[in-house]
């Protein structure tokens, strides 16, 4: 029975990669899309005024993010970027001004989200560095108390064949997003956290 049903299967013409045969039945994996939940309020990761940690965070996946954060929860967020911007005193200044720079884009998101009841604080390190990174966690923990997740969306994009990089333009590519998700690990390690995103 085996052999026939291995040598069928072989010559088979179907959709299915994964195939197990168990005591005679014919087993195939199907992936299929999860119910969406439409209880917003069923969320068992994210805490209503939560502190999360976002690596990369002036970027615009972390700026995408933390207004999501900042309408659902009402986070408290520590944006960790290697830019840095002016003080936080004169953000609403700048973001009310008619300036065009990318600088002034990011100051006016983050003031969106705190006006959408986010507490913002941003702080600059590079995420491979652990003791810039040490610092960051200790002053976000001074700051709010605790840290609650983390969103790891730093990266460095150097598009192109793999065949035409150097080291040095790998390392800058694996650097935040690799050796920052392990320092991170090292320094929040599990138990530490609700999730590690």
């Amino acid at each position: 029975f085996l052999t026939r049903s291995i040598m069928s299967e072989c010559l088979a013409v179907h959709d299915h990669d994964l195939v197990a045969y168990r005591a005679g039945e014919r087993w195939a994996m199907h992936l299929v899309k999860a119910a969406a939940s439409h209880d917003s309020g069923s969320n068992k990761y994210l805490r209503p005024n939560g502190v999360y940690l976002i690596s990369g965070g002036l970027g615009d996946i972390a700026l995408d993010l933390a207004n999501f954060l900042a309408t659902t929860v009402e986070a408290r967020l520590a944006l960790v970027s290697r830019r840095t911007l002016p003080p936080k005193t004169a953000w609403r200044t700048l973001a009310s001004g008619a300036g065009h720079s990318e600088e002034t884009r990011v100051i006016r998101q983050l003031v969106a989200c705190e006006d959408r009841g986010a507490q913002i604080l941003v702080l600059s390190a590079d995420v491979s560095d652990r003791q810039a990174l040490a610092g960051v966690v200790s002053d976000c923990r001074d700051y709010f108390g605790t840290i609650n997740g983390v969103f790891h969306a730093a990266g460095t994009l150097e598009d192109g064949p793999i065949a035409t990089k150097s080291t040095d333009s790998i390392q800058r590519v694996l650097n935040p997003k690799a050796l920052g998700a392990q320092v991170l690990h090292e320094l929040l390690p599990p138990g530490d956290l609700d999730f590690f995103a």
